[in-house]
């Protein structure tokens, strides 16, 4: 069993590992919340279930009797915590931390930050990454699509096939300002964010950023020109991919977190060594709760 000496000197150094870690975790702001909106889980599975939205106002005779329609519930969406838990850690004997004259293991907190915020980007951009192929629950087709059914009837397209373009980008700003509700009633969202990989950064700039439409000879006006904020995700794993998304609320890319990044160190007193750990539950909603608020750009 640990000395009282032993148990001291290894918990004040548990307390600097804390400190380390934090600062690491927190040295870059997270890219996801720019567009993601994080949901606090309660239960699992976690049910997110979009009301369905009402027909137009109906025309009636001054003192009529008001036509009621019940609230319908939309496609709904679960995330379930037995599939969403992750952890890493690492332990250290009281001789190793005692002769870490290399600082190894302050340096073992700091980079199990880095893994720690690495893990929550992947996750979030996971719902992008697979919006082409993975299905819904319940709507059968992908957050990105040709066919999104309308629980009223009909369809929706919020697929754009081809590279980041001009002619792709227009195509998505027409797809975006055109969604409707799942009565086909207008909803008039305004696209905030063109989210690109790295190697699609520089092109994204230009359709943004120039003044005058780049890639092309006449010299007309850029009608893109800072209508957007373009975010670069070093997360997507695509590099032909892109997405016209609107702000957090505004779309249904949502992730469930029943617990944020909790860090602990404390020391064994069997072994005599140093623990500590990180571990995060959340996970994304595959194909999204809904699909209006965002729009896919695949690439070739």
């Amino acid at each position: 069993m640990a000395t009282p000496a032993t148990f001291v000197v290894l918990s004040e150094i548990g307390d600097i590992l804390l400190g380390d870690f934090d600062g690491s975790y927190a040295r870059y702001a997270p890219i996801y919340t720019k567009y993601t909106q994080v949901l606090a889980g309660e239960r699992s599975p976690e049910t997110v279930q979009p009301l369905m939205y009402f027909s137009e106002l109906q025309n009636v005779a001054i003192g009529g009797a008001t036509p009621f329609q019940d609230p319908a519930e939309a496609y709904k969406s679960t995330a379930e915590i037995t599939s969403a838990k992750r952890a890493r850690g690492f332990q250290v004997a009281e001789e190793a931390v005692r002769l870490d004259r290399s600082g190894r293991v302050r340096r073992a907190a700091e980079k199990l930050g880095v893994s720690a915020q690495h893990s929550k980007e992947t996750i979030a951009a996971g719902l992008l990454n697979n919006g082409f192929a993975t299905n819904h629950a319940t709507r059968a087709v992908p957050l990105f699509s040709n066919s999104q059914p309308l629980f009223g009837g009909g369809t929706y397209d919020n697929l754009i096939s081809g590279d980041l373009a001009v002619a792709t980008l227009d195509s998505a700003m027409i797809q975006f300002q055109n969604f409707v509700d799942d009565r086909g009633l207008k909803i008039n969202l305004m696209p905030k964010f063109l989210a690109v990989t790295p190697s699609d950064g520089r092109v994204a700039k230009q359709l943004i950023g120039s003044p005058r439409e780049p890639f092309t000879a006449e010299n007309q006006i850029n009608v893109f020109q800072n209508e957007v904020q373009v975010i670069v995700n070093p997360w997507f794993t695509d590099a032909d991919n892109a997405f016209l998304l609107g702000a957090p609320g505004d779309s249904g890319l949502v992730l469930v977190e029943w617990q944020g990044v909790r860090r602990k160190a404390w020391v064994d007193e069997d072994t005599d060594s140093l623990k500590f750990k990180a571990t995060y539950i959340g996970l994304v909603i595959p194909g999204g709760v809904d699909f209006r608020g965002a729009v896919g750009i695949q690439g070739a």
